[in-house]
């Protein structure tokens, strides 16, 4: 599978390039414009490793662009700054169902153990075959470290995919949209489409919340939109996807059976 790892060339927190790269794993750095591409290439980085999107302009542009150029066929979505690749342990991982009900045990030490480059990418291929088994297009990795707010099985099928991880097929050329909430509106999109999204629930990663080089802080996220575009997914795919409640609000999925999700789909022409 194609990887292409998103960024500005902000070289401190380019830590997925570097991960990648020790471990000798082909990969795509795609950069805004030629002045990000010159600045790789001092880093180290080969005309091979690199492609620019002048003329996307934008997070939405960018993802969109990338989609375009792989054409055909899955790929997988990496953003720039991810420290280390996590997963459960091994002893744990093809468990149907882990025991998140036991409050003693320190879940740590099973639950994100650091894998090499290498497993993690072999688990997201695996990731893409699951995706068309269940003839769907979008697929990711566990958004919250601690295992008791991701559920014991290791497929979820109605959750947040986060475009820090992701798979995706190029094929029917779906659009991002919605800078602040791109991957969100992603996937309703794809629920809306195919019923479906798939989260391996036993895959995460270490990675700082805010950087430069990414979408800025929360504030600054509702300063820019983030709130509007929550709306305008709402507006898009009523009834499907809805705002949680606090301060932090984000979209969650309001149909979580495949008999709610088709019903719904039905009642809106999905189906």
């Amino acid at each position: 599978m194609q990887i292409y790892v998103i960024s500005q060339a902000v070289e401190e927190r380019m830590h997925t390039p570097r991960l990648l790269k020790a471990a000798c794993i082909p990969f795509t750095l795609v950069l805004d414009n030629q002045k990000q591409a010159r600045e790789a290439h001092r880093m180290g980085y080969t005309d091979e490793q690199t492609m620019s999107t002048d003329k996307a302009v934008g997070i939405v542009a960018k993802r969109n662009a990338i989609t375009a150029h792989h054409g055909k066929g899955w790929y997988l979505g990496l953003d720039d700054n991810i420290q280390e690749f996590t997963m459960v342990a091994d002893e744990y991982m093809r468990k149907e169902k882990l025991l998140t009900n036991d409050t003693t045990t320190k879940w740590r030490k099973f639950y994100n153990v650091v894998c090499t480059p290498q497993e993690y990418i072999d688990s997201l291929d695996d990731l893409g075959e699951i995706c068309e088994q269940r003839r769907t297009a979008y697929g990711g990795v566990a958004t919250m470290e601690n295992p008791f707010f991701r559920g014991g099985k290791r497929h979820a099928f109605r959750r947040f995919v986060k475009s820090k991880v992701f798979v995706m097929d190029a094929t029917p050329q779906l659009q991002f949209k919605h800078a602040m909430c791109h991957d969100s509106y992603m996937t309703a999109q794809v629920i809306a489409k195919y019923g479906c999204v798939v989260v391996d629930q036993r895959l995460f990663y270490k990675a700082k919340w805010y950087e430069r080089g990414g979408l800025g802080s929360r504030q600054a996220r509702e300063q820019a939109g983030l709130l509007e575009q929550l709306d305008a997914c709402v507006t898009e795919f009523p009834g499907l996807v809805g705002l949680g409640k606090g301060k932090n609000t984000a979209l969650r999925v309001l149909k979580c059976t495949d008999a709610s999700v088709d019903r719904w789909r039905r009642e809106h022409g999905y189906l």
